[in-house]
Order: C-alpha cells, then structure tokens, then sequence
C-alpha cells in the first residue's frame, strides 16, 4: 500500500505509567523507519549527485591528467641555461634529462635546476621546504596553473583511481627533495627543511668558478683593454681586433686562448699583470712621475702614445726650467734691490758699490753675492750694518770734536782779544801737547781741558774750568 510507517521501540519503558509515555514516544524512545517513499526519493538523489561528482571527477581528472602528460613546453632560456650550468656541475645523475610528464611547463630538469641551485649556489637562507620552493617557482610562472593548486585529496584520488603517476606541482617538487635527500645530496632537518652541507656548497661553488673561469677572464682583459683604450687620447693609431689579439697573445705565452682563459698557470695573471702596469705606466708619464714606457706593451699599438707623452715631458721640463731660471732672476734682482736700499745713505755711490770687488769675498762684488743666493745678500747686509756703525761713531766723534773746538776757541778768544792772535795760538804747535796744534788735537772733553791747561801756562792768566 506504500504507507509510510515508522517503528518506535518502548519495550525499554514497560514499568512506565501509559501517562508518562507520551515524551518517550516523541523523543526518547529508540526508532526506525520502516517504509518512507521521501526517505527512498532523497536516497535516489544522493546517488544521483554521487555518480554526477563522479562523473564530473573523472571528466576533470582526465583533463588534468591529459595537461600532466603535455610534452609541449615552453622556452624559458634562464631554465635552460639552469639546467646547463647545473649539468655542467656534475648533477646530471639527479636530475630527469628526458621528456617525462610534469605539471610544471618548462621540462623536468629545467625547474629540477632550479632546486639545486637554490639549495646549492644562491645566497638565500640555506634551508627552504616543498612550499617556499613552490612560491619560487609560481614567481617564475613555471608551474602548469591547473596543475598547481590541486588538493591532496584530488591528486591523491587521481593516482589511485586513473593515474599511478600523476602529480601536482607541490607533489613533484616534494617528491623531488626526498629523492635528493635519499641520495645525500641535500639534507632534511625536524622541520622538513631540506638544505645542501657547507662541504656540498664549497663544492658548487668551486666547480661554478671553475666553469665560468674563461667568460670572467675574459671580461676582464676586455675590461683592462677598455681602461687603456680611453686613455689613449690620439685616433692616429688604430686600436686592436680583441679576439686577434688575444689570439696572438696566447701564442707569444705558449698556448691557447681557451687553456690562457681556463688554466690557472700563472700566464693569464701575467698578462693581466702587464695590461695594468702599462696602463699605470701611461698614467704616471701623465702626470710626469714616470720618464720611460714599460719594456712590454703587450702587442698593443702605444708606441706612438708613449712617444707623445716622452716629449711632453721634455717641454714640460724645459718649460719648467725657463720658469725656474726667470724665478731665479727676480729673486736676484729682488736682493740686489735690498741690497742697494740698505746702502742708501751708508755708503756713497751704492751704484759704483754694488760693481765694486769685495776684498773679503775673493773678489766677488756686492751684485755678484746678492745675486748668488740669500746668503750672499746676509754678508751684505753684514757690512752696510757695520758700515754704518763706523758711520755713526765716525760722526759722534766729528760732533764731539766740533764742540771741544768750539769752546777751546771761545775760551781762547776770550784771553786773546785778537783774531789774528787766536787763529795763530790755534794753529801752533805747543810741546806741551807733544808737538800737536790745538785745533787738531782738541778732540773731546779731555783733550778740551788739557789745552785749556796749556793756555792758562802759556798766557799767565788764572786758570779757568771750561
């Protein structure tokens, strides 16, 4: 009759009054359902939306598998060029070098090289996980974006169900670090961090200088090349074919560009070495500190520009002589000016002085000393000073004397009443003075008093004090 009918057990409650059994029969007694055409309606549906997401996963999962299996990829020449350099490192055995499927859109070993040189040569914190290198890599764009942020719950159900191999992005890079780790190539801490041993980087490290020993070398010869290039001021030499060059370089060292470039020999930081001198060389013959050109100019066409510099320096020096010799002159003209002013009024003619010979400076005359140096303009000014010492006692004595006359002649005129007289005592000559005349002999106070002594003697008048 498809009636619905729902069994409620109370044979738990029998001791129960019939009145009490109304909330058992609502709500506390266990039940069942024993025929519902709803409950059969609402299971149909649940099966229905069931083989519908099933339906609807094996769709998406087909699809997605379908995009994993793509060995279509696109050109990403940093990922190759990683992948390169990683191969050239000695990591090809850890890294996948064929077309295998991958949920990521640049080849397996491509982003593979991406995680070795995390781990090993970058300067990041050297611990990174699954995750972060994820992050990385999405920054890249490098994962297949509906590959990428696929729930463990889908992606394991694919591997399961369609796809033992399947994978999403995370999956593979997780996968990828555990494979590393088995090897003992990385390393895994208590936090799933994976990271490669100092000795391992060290490793890297040198095998990558290695590697990139010739493209470094070679930018820098380019380099030093370039620094002397611009200093070589004149186009009249044309300048080197680098790769001639270089070529011709090898061969004069005995060997190749590339073992030049590759071998740590010592020959490269010889010519390396020249490179710089001669560039130090051009500037210091510059700036006039260095008078000849290196003995090697390394092949390059300098001589011209070494030549150049060589006469440059030659007029910069007879420019620097001439220069010399006219500071020189007006120094000499300036002393024998000083000279000729401290002689004004010392000695006569300062002019016939100055040309004059010295008998005391081996016949040098004053123009001849001032002009020599300082020194000889000191012995100068030496003797005008002692010239003009003798100058100044010489005239006190001739004041002194003027006045010892002049009273002598007023004391006398005062005893002798006539001139004739007077000029006549003056100008005899008195043994009492030794013979001298008194007006030559009257010199100072006390040559004064003695001819006054000899006056009062000889005129027979009282003696007078002057």
């Amino acid at each position: 009759m498809d009636v619905d009918v729902l069994e409620i057990d109370v044979s738990g409650y029998r001791a129960h009054a019939l009145d009490d059994l109304d909330e058992v029969i609502l709500d506390l007694a266990p039940r069942m359902v024993i025929q519902s055409a709803a409950l059969r309606a609402m299971a149909t549906r649940i099966a229905d939306e069931r083989a519908a997401r099933e339906e609807t996963r094996q769709t998406d999962a087909g699809r997605r598998i379908a995009i994993y299996r793509d060995r279509q990829m696109r050109h990403s020449p940093r990922a190759a060029e990683l992948a390169d350099e990683m191969i050239a490192l000695g990591f090809a055995d850890h890294m996948d070098l064929d077309m295998n499927p991958s949920a990521f859109r640049v080849p397996r070993r491509q982003w593979q090289a991406a995680i070795l040189y995390r781990l090993g040569v970058t300067a990041y914190p050297d611990k990174v996980g699954a995750v972060a290198m994820l992050e990385r890599l999405r920054e890249r764009k490098w994962p297949k974006p509906e590959l990428d942020f696929m729930s463990s719950d889908d992606t394991n159900w694919i591997a399961k169900h369609i796809a033992p191999d399947f994978k999403s992005a995370y999956e593979e890079i997780a996968g990828y670090l555990r494979r590393l780790q088995k090897t003992g190539v990385v390393h895994e801490d208590m936090r799933s961090l994976y990271y490669m041993s100092e000795a391992g980087r060290d490793t890297i490290s040198r095998a990558a200088r290695e590697r990139s020993r010739p493209t470094v070398r070679r930018q820098e010869l380019d380099d030093a090349l370039e620094e002397i290039r611009d200093l070589v001021a004149s186009a009249d030499e044309e300048w080197v074919d680098v790769d001639a060059w270089l070529e011709e370089r090898a061969g004069e060292l005995g060997t190749s560009v590339g073992d030049l470039l590759q071998q740590d020999d010592g020959r490269f930081d010889h010519l390396l070495g020249t490179l710089k001198t001669i560039r130090t060389s051009i500037l210091r013959m510059q700036r006039f500190e260095q008078d000849e050109p290196p003995e090697d100019l390394a092949g390059l066409p300098l001589a011209g520009l070494f030549l150049r510099l060589g006469m440059a320096r030659l007029e910069a020096q007879e420019r620097e002589e001439l220069e010399r010799a006219e500071r020189l002159r007006l120094k000499a003209e300036a002393r024998i000016s000083d000279a000729v002013q401290a002689a004004i009024g010392v000695l006569g003619d300062p002019a016939s002085w100055l040309d004059k010979p010295l008998a005391d400076s081996d016949g040098k005359t004053p123009r001849e000393l001032a002009a020599e140096n300082p020194s000889g303009l000191g012995e100068l000014m030496d003797a005008i000073a002692k010239a003009r010492t003798r100058r100044m006692v010489d005239q006190q004595a001739e004041n002194l004397k003027a006045t010892a006359l002049e009273k002598l002649r007023a004391e006398v005129a005062r005893v002798i009443p006539r001139q004739d007289l007077v000029d006549l005592w003056m100008r005899q000559s008195w043994s009492q003075l030794g013979g001298a005349r008194p007006q030559e002999f009257c010199v100072d106070e006390g040559t004064l008093f003695r001819c006054l002594e000899v006056l009062t003697e000889t005129q027979g008048t009282q003696k007078r004090r002057p």
